[in-house]
């Protein structure tokens, strides 16, 4: 995973989603994602930490829409500063959801 340099510039560019690297890093660090989703069995293509962390980045930009994700699919930034390495299509990402779902719930 790609680790960022936060600094002030007056002539780079800024993208209004900057704050998905600290989310990338807290994801990639401080959780078990990467762990918890080894557990569910994964049948084929993009692995399932991949799909979690897609998700995530749209819900961390405010969008809970699978939809959304499909204006982020080109943007390189996002997918550095979240560590993904294969991008699902939007109906990719709702169709292992609803195939994952009961794997993907805590346990009571």
């Amino acid at each position: 995973m790609k680790r960022f340099i936060l600094e002030q510039s007056k002539t780079e560019f800024y993208t209004s989603h900057s704050g998905l690297a600290l989310i990338g890093q807290f994801i990639n660090r401080f959780t078990s994602l990467g762990k918890t989703s080894r557990k569910i069995k994964k049948r084929h293509g993009i692995p399932n930490i991949e799909l979690l962390r897609s998700f995530l980045g749209l819900l961390c930009l405010g969008k809970s829409d699978y939809d959304a994700l499909e204006n982020h699919r080109a943007d390189p930034f996002f997918k550095q500063a979240l560590g993904i390495k294969q991008m699902p299509s939007a109906s990719r990402l709702r169709q292992r959801f609803d195939e994952d779902a009961t794997e993907l719930m805590p346990p009571n």
